[in-house]
């Protein structure tokens, strides 16, 4: 891995997590001139519980579009347009499993850090949905930078997100 970080993957789902870790990502690339890439992962809608029916159909091609269509259009308006042209920003929407789509880009585009946020789920919840961060950060080819956005009381008005930082 080069020690210089020149490309910068912020993969979201666009929850305030994932908003934290664009924000950080941009001062990062900001302070060392990288380049931006948002990837958003559309995972088919009837398969994201826990407990999967024995009867599974996948949505339709059409729908999968829209998907994509959607997910593209907010990542294009997740930066500005001065940022656009500053950071280089690519952005890439896909179908499939998140963390293998966030590792295979990251691999193929030469990524040099992954910013990204965690919902932070414990317990149970942990347990039977996974952490796709987790899973990211357990086998990334490069290092991995995983914010959590707090959650907002009197006492931490004001306070940004929570950074983790893991690299091999």
């Amino acid at each position: 891995m080069s020690t210089r970080i020149t490309h910068i993957l912020v993969p979201t789902d666009f929850n305030p997590a994932s908003d934290a870790a664009l924000a950080c990502a941009k001062d990062i690339a900001d302070k060392y001139g990288a380049r931006l890439s948002l990837l958003h992962v559309v995972t088919d809608p009837q398969a994201t519980g826990v407990w999967t029916p024995d009867v599974y159909v996948p949505a339709s091609p059409q729908t999968q579009e829209r998907f994509l269509r959607e997910a593209r259009e907010r990542l294009t308006n997740a930066v500005t347009a001065e940022e656009h042209a500053r950071f280089s920003v690519t952005i890439e929407a896909e179908i499939g499993a998140v963390a293998e789509k966030i590792q295979d880009f990251a691999h193929e585009q030469h990524v040099d850090l992954i910013v990204m946020g965690t919902h932070g789920r414990k317990g149970l919840t942990h347990l039977f949905l996974g952490s796709v961060a987790e899973r990211v950060l357990r086998s990334a080819a490069c290092p991995v930078l995983i914010t959590r956005a707090e959650v907002e009381s009197p006492a931490s008005a004001g306070v940004g997100a929570s950074v983790h930082v893991a690299a091999d």
